[in-house]
C-alpha cells in the first residue's frame, strides 16, 4: 500500500501538468491569425442639384470614367440667365446713380433750376410792382389812366422781347444739326492726319523730305524704300515703292459748337421767359382796365396782388433751396444710401451668377459613374439623385470583430484578402475604421447562434488600380 503522502504528491503534479499543457493550448489558440469575412463595397456619391429645371444636356453614360472638375450634366439656364441680365441692368443703374452723385449735378440740371429761379423772381419783381401800382392807384384813382398808357408801352417792348428771344431760339435751334455733324466727326477736336498731293506742296517741304521724292511723276514704283519718314507736320508713307504724303494738322473745335445744346437751352429759356413776362404785362393791364370800368374792383385787385406776391416769395424760396442743394451737392447720408443699393444689386447679380454655375454639376472626385436615373429632357427635382458616381479604385470592405479579439485590430493594421473570382491571389489592405460602439451581428453575414455575439465594425480600405475587385465580391481577409 502507498502512503498518503506519495499520492498526495502525485495529483499535485499532475495538477500542475494539466495546468501547464491548458496554458499551452489556450496560447496556441490565442495565437491563430484573426479571421473574418464581408463584402467588397465602392464608396458611393449621390450627386443631386440644389435647384431644379429642365435636363439640357447629359454628358456621361454608365461605366464612365471621369475626372475631377469634369462636367456630368446641365440644367437649362434660359429662366436664370433671363434673371442675371435684369439683374445687370440694375446693377448698371445703381453705379451710375452713385458715379452721378459723387460727381455732383450735371451743368444741365443746374442751368434748368437757375433759369426756374430766374424765372420765379421775374416773377416775384412783377407781383411786388403790381401790389405797389394798385395800392397807389386804390390812393389815387386818377393816375389810372396813366399806369394803362404805361402798361400799353411796356406791352409794346415785351413783344419786341419775345420776338427777338423767339427768332434767336429758332437760329440755336437750326444751328444743331450742323453742330452735331461736326461733333460726330471731329469731336473735341484734336491733331489730325489729310493726304496730300506732294507736287502741289513741294515748295513747302523740308529739303530731308524733297530729297526722297523723285523729281518726275512717272518714276517707276520701287525706287523710294518703303517705310514712314516724318519730318514736323509732314509724314511720308512708302508702299511698294509709291509715295504719298499727309500733314498732320490741329482741328479745333470752337466753343460755340460743342456748347450748342447748352445755347439752344438758355434760348428756350430766354422766349418762356419774354412770354411769361408779356402775359403778366397783358393781364396787368387788363385789370386795370377792369378797375376802371368798375371802381369797386380795386380793393379786390390790391388783396389779389398780395396773395400773388406771397405765392410767389414762396416758390422763389423753394427754386432757391433747389439750386443751393444742386450746388452743394448730394448728402453724406443719401450717397451711403445709393451705395447701400448699389453693394445690395451687386451681391445679388454675384448670387445669381453662381447659381447658374450651380446648375452645371461636376465631378467631385475622380470615379466611374454606376447609376443615370435621369435623362435629357426630363425635369429636374432639386435634391434628388441625378446620378451616382463611385471611386473603384479604392474600395472597402466592412467586416465584424468578435469583441474578444476586438485587442488584436489597430487602425493602418495591414491585412490579406481574398476573393473567390481569383484562388491563390492575395489582395493588399489596411484598417481605416474601428466602430467605437459595439453590435450584435448583422443577420446577412452570420448564423442566428452568432448573432448573438457582441461586435465591432472594422473598416478595411482595399487598393484596386488594376480594376480587378467589383463592389458586391464576398471577400475573406486575415489580419497580420
Amino acid at each position: 500500500m502507498r502512503k498518503p503522502g506519495h499520492v498526495l504528491s502525485f495529483l499535485l503534479a499532475a495538477s500542475l501538468l494539466w495546468g501547464g499543457c491548458q496554458g499551452i493550448i489556450q496560447g496556441a489558440a490565442t495565437e491563430q491569425p484573426l479571421e473574418a469575412s464581408g463584402i467588397i463595397q465602392a464608396e458611393e456619391v449621390l450627386i443631386a442639384s440644389e435647384f431644379g429645371g429642365l435636363v439640357a444636356e447629359l454628358v456621361v453614360k454608365e461605366a464612365d470614367t471621369v475626372q475631377q472638375g469634369d462636367v456630368l450634366l446641365r440644367i437649362d439656364t434660359a429662366i436664370i440667365d433671363a434673371e442675371i441680365e435684369s439683374m445687370a441692368a440694375m446693377v448698371a443703374v445703381a453705379e451710375a446713380g452713385v458715379a452721378q452723385a459723387r460727381a455732383g449735378a450735371r451743368p444741365t440740371e443746374l442751368a434748368v433750376a437757375e433759369a426756374q429761379l430766374a424765372q420765379a423772381e421775374s416773377g416775384l419783381l412783377t407781383a411786388r410792382q403790381a401790389v405797389s401800382d394798385t395800392q397807389m392807384l386804390l390812393a389815387s384813382p386818377q393816375d389810372l389812366d396813366l399806369q394803362i398808357a404805361v402798361l400799353r408801352e411796356q406791352i409794346e417792348a415785351a413783344r419786341h422781347r419775345e420776338a427777338q428771344a423767339a427768332a434767336l431760339k429758332d437760329y440755336a435751334e437750326s444751328m444743331l444739326p450742323a453742330a452735331a455733324a461736326v461733333v460726330a466727326e471731329w469731336g473735341e477736336g484734336g491733331r489730325y492726319r489729310f493726304a496730300v498731293n506732294w507736287q502741289d506742296v513741294l515748295d513747302q517741304l523740308p529739303p530731308a523730305l524733297v530729297e526722297l521724292l523723285p523729281t518726275d511723276p512717272a518714276v517707276p514704283p520701287g525706287v523710294i524704300p518703303d517705310g514712314d519718314y516724318t519730318w514736323g507736320d509732314w509724314e511720308l508713307v512708302v508702299e511698294n515703292g509709291q509715295p504719298q504724303l499727309y500733314k498732320w494738322m490741329n482741328i479745333t473745335v470752337p466753343d460755340a459748337v460743342l456748347l450748342a445744346p447748352h445755347y439752344a437751352w438758355q434760348a428756350w429759356i430766354g422766349l418762356n421767359a419774354a412770354s411769361i413776362s408779356r402775359e403778366g404785362l397783358e393781364a396787368e393791364l387788363a385789370d386795370l382796365y377792369a378797375q376802371r370800368a368798375n371802381p369797386q374792383a380795386l380793393i379786390s385787385a390790391v388783396n389779389t396782388a398780395v396773395s400773388t406776391q406771397e405765392q410767389l416769395e414762396a416758390q422763389v424760396a423753394m427754386a432757391q433751396a433747389q439750386v443751393d442743394g444742386l450746388k452743394a451737392g448730394l448728402q453724406p447720408a443719401d450717397l451711403a444710401a445709393l451705395e447701400a443699393r448699389q453693394v445690395q444689386a451687386q451681391a445679388g447679380l454675384e448670387a445669381l451668377q453662381q447659381q447658374r454655375e450651380m446648375l452645371t454639376l461636376r465631378a467631385p472626385f475622380t470615379g466611374t459613374v454606376v447609376a443615370v436615373p435621369v435623362n435629357r429632357g426630363e425635369v429636374a427635382v432639386a435634391g434628388a439623385t441625378l446620378l451616382t458616381l463611385a471611386d473603384l479604385n479604392r474600395l472597402q470592405l466592412v467586416v465584424y470583430i468578435p469583441q474578444t479579439r476586438l485587442g488584436e485590430v489597430y487602425l493602418d493594421q495591414p491585412a490579406q484578402i481574398t476573393v473567390d473570382s481569383f484562388p491563390g491571389e492575395t489582395f493588399e489592405g489596411r484598417v481605416v475604421h474601428i466602430s467605437e460602439t459595439a453590435e450584435f451581428t448583422p443577420r446577412n453575414v452570420a448564423t442566428k447562434e452568432e448573432r448573438a455575439n457582441l461586435v465591432f465594425a472594422v473598416t478595411l480600405r482595399v487598393p484596386n488600380l488594376d480594376g480587378r475587385l467589383k463592389p458586391g465580391m464576398p471577400a475573406d481577409v486575415v489580419f497580420q
